[in-house]
C-alpha cells in the first residue's frame, strides 16, 4: 500500500505533467530523483549515494533554469514605494549639549543595500515555502508576470502537513536536507522559473505520500475500517478533486 499511496501522489498532480510536456528529460530527473529518496527510507540504504547525485544534478537544473533576481536593485515602482515608506519614519535624533545628532533610521532599514538585500532574500524565502503556490496556485496572493495553477490537488495539503507532523518525530536528515538546501539556494537566486521551484517536488511528494499513508493505517486500524472501502471512497474524492484541479488550470 505503501507504493501504491506513493505513486497515486508521484504521478497525481498536474505540475509533473507540466514539466514533462514542457521538458521531459527534467521530468523524467524528477521521477527518478523522488523514486530514489522514497526508496532509500524504506530500507535501500545503498541508494543514497546515488540520491545525492541525483538531487545535484536537479538541484544544478534548478539554479541553471532559474532567472536570477537581483537582490538590491530596485524597480521604478518599488523606488516609488521605498520612497513613500522613507516619509513615514519619524525622525529620531540626540542631543548632547546644544548639538543634536540625527540618526537615519529611515536610510538603515529602507535605504541601505543590505536592507534591501535582507527583506527581498525573506520574501523569496516566503515563496519557496508557501503551500498556497503549491496547493492553491498562490491565491490569494497571485504573483504578477507568473501562471499560477495548482500543482498538487489541494486534498493533498492536510497530508503534507500531517506527514511534516510524523517526520518531526522521525531521526530523517535527508528529508530536511532536501527541503532546506533548494529553499536556501531559491532564497538568493529567486524564485523566477517556468518550471517552478522543482527541487523542492522530491520533498512535497515524500512528504505527502509518507502523510496520507500515516493517516490511512491510524483510521483503518483505529475505527476498524475495511481497508479497500477506504480507498474506494478516497480515490472517488481524489478523483472529483482532480476533476477540479484540471478544469482550474486548463480552462
Amino acid at each position: 500500500m505503501k507504493k501504491a499511496i506513493f505513486l497515486l501522489v508521484l504521478l497525481g498532480n498536474i505540475w509533473l505533467w507540466k514539466i514533462f510536456f514542457s521538458s521531459p528529460l527534467v521530468a523524467i530527473l524528477l521521477l527518478t530523483v523522488t523514486s530514489v529518496l522514497f526508496f532509500y527510507l524504506h530500507g535501500y540504504a545503498i541508494l543514497k549515494i546515488i540520491f545525492w547525485v541525483l538531487f545535484s544534478a536537479l538541484l544544478a537544473v534548478q539554479i541553471g533554469t532559474t532567472t536570477r533576481m537581483s537582490l538590491t536593485s530596485l524597480s521604478n515602482d518599488e523606488i516609488r514605494i521605498r520612497d513613500m515608506r522613507l516619509r513615514e519614519y519619524p525622525l529620531v535624533s540626540i542631543h548632547i549639549g546644544t548639538k543634536a545628532i540625527w540618526i537615519p533610521i529611515a536610510h538603515w532599514f529602507e535605504g541601505r543595500a543590505e536592507s534591501i538585500a535582507f527583506f527581498r532574500v525573506m520574501r523569496n524565502f516566503s515563496e519557496a515555502i508557501d503551500p498556497n503556490v503549491y496547493f492553491f496556485a498562490s491565491h490569494p496572493r497571485e504573483r504578477i508576470g507568473t501562471v499560477e495553477f495548482e500543482k498538487f490537488p489541494y486534498i493533498f495539503l492536510p497530508f503534507f502537513l500531517y506527514g511534516i507532523f510524523c517526520l518531526a518525530k522521525r531521526d530523517r536528515k535527508i528529508i530536511f536536507y532536501s527541503f532546506i538546501i533548494p529553499v536556501i539556494a531559491i532564497s538568493f537566486m529567486g524564485p523566477s522559473n517556468k518550471l517552478g521551484t522543482i527541487a523542492l517536488f522530491p520533498f512535497i511528494v515524500v512528504v505527502a505520500a509518507m502523510g496520507l499513508y500515516s493517516f490511512f493505517e491510524f483510521v483503518t486500524k483505529k475505527y476498524k475500517i475495511s481497508k479497500m472501502k477506504f480507498v474506494a471512497a478516497g480515490m472517488g474524492v481524489f478523483l472529483l478533486v482532480l476533476a477540479q484541479t484540471l478544469a482550474y488550470a486548463f480552462y
